[in-house]
C-alpha cells in the first residue's frame, strides 16, 4: 500500500517581510504529478535481519530545519516493507536554495523515524551505508532501515576535586561509538558542571541489544569568561555491551 499526503506547506523567510508559499497537490493524479517522489523501505531488526512487520514508519522531507516541506507514513506489511509518497517539487527545493544563502544541497533532510517502543531505528543502507542522521536517499531504490531492541541504562557522571577549584562552569562531552555501525557516533551529550552544585550528573542512554560500544568522554573548562576559552584536561573511555539482562545498569564515569 502507498501512503502520502494531500498537501505540502513551506514556510519562506524574505528580506523585509515573512511570506507563506502553500503548494496543494488535492486531487491530483499520482500517476501525473512528477513532484511525487516514492520511498521504498523494509525495516528489519539489525541483529537478525528478519523483517519486522505491524510498525508505524515515517519520513520527512525538510531543509536545515528551517522548511518543513511533506511527511508521509505507513505501517510495515508482513515482510517489514512500506511504500512511502512524498510530494515535493524540485523547483521549489531550488528556489529555497536559491533565497536562503546560508543552505546548501548538504542541509537537506530526509528522515526516517519508527514510532514503537519496541525498536530503535539506527541506521539506513541504499547501496551504501548511510546514517540516520541528514541522509541522502534516493527515490525509487529500496532502502533498508535496521532497528534494535532498546535497553534504558544510565550513565552517572561524577566530577570529583581537585578538578574544579573555582567557582566556573565546566563542560563534559560524551561521545558513543559502536563499531558494529558504519557511522563512527550514535550521539552525544553535553552538560555543565558549576562548583557550588553537586558533583553527579546522569544521562539516561538508550543502547541497542547485542551491540558493542565505546563511550569516549572529556572534561572541559572555561579558562576565559570574556572569551569564552575552553581547555579540555581530562579525556577517557569506556568499553560495554547492550545487555537487556542488565536494563537500568548505571554507568559510573570519574573525573
Amino acid at each position: 500500500m502507498i501512503f502520502r499526503r494531500n498537501s505540502v506547506f513551506t514556510f519562506v523567510v524574505c528580506t523585509s517581510m515573512i511570506c507563506i508559499l502553500i503548494i496543494t497537490s488535492c486531487g491530483k493524479d499520482p500517476d501525473m504529478d512528477a513532484s511525487l517522489r516514492n520511498y521504498e523501505i523494509q525495516l528489519i531488526n539489525g541483529l537478525t535481519d528478519e523483517p519486522i512487520p505491524n510498525t508505524p514508519i515515517s519520513i520527512f522531507y525538510g531543509l536545515g530545519g528551517t522548511y518543513s516541506l511533506d511527511f508521509a507514513e505507513g505501517i510495515t506489511d508482513a515482510n517489514g516493507m512500506v511504500n512511502l509518497q512524498l510530494d515535493v517539487d524540485q523547483d521549489t527545493v531550488d528556489f529555497l536554495l536559491e533565497e536562503a544563502s546560508w543552505l546548501d544541497e548538504s542541509h537537506i533532510q530526509q528522515t526516517i523515524s519508527i514510532n514503537t517502543e519496541q525498536y530503535i531505528l539506527y541506521e539506513l543502507f541504499q547501496d551504501t551505508a548511510k546514517t540516520i542522521f541528514r541522509p541522502k536517499l534516493e527515490e525509487d531504490k529500496l532502502i533498508i532501515a535496521k532497528a534494535y531492541e532498546p535497553i534504558r541504562n544510565v550513565f552517572r557522571v561524577i566530577d570529583e576535586p581537585p578538578y574544579r577549584e573555582r567557582d566556573e562552569y565546566c563542560f563534559y562531552e560524551i561521545l558513543l561509538s559502536h563499531p558494529k555501525f558504519s557511522f563512527p557516533y550514535y550521539g552525544s551529550n553535553v552538560a555543565i558542571f558549576r562548583e557550588e552544585n553537586p558533583d553527579t550528573s546522569e544521562i539516561i542512554i538508550y543502547l541497542a541489544e547485542g551491540v558493542e560500544y565505546t563511550a569516549e568522554y572529556a572534561l572541559t573548562y572555561l579558562t576565559d569568561t570574556l572569551m569564552g576559552t575552553l581547555d579540555t584536561f581530562f579525556q577517557s573511555s569506556i568499553q560495554f555491551t547492550g545487555d537487556k539482562s542488565k536494563e537500568g545498569e548505571v554507568y559510573e564515569i570519574k573525573f
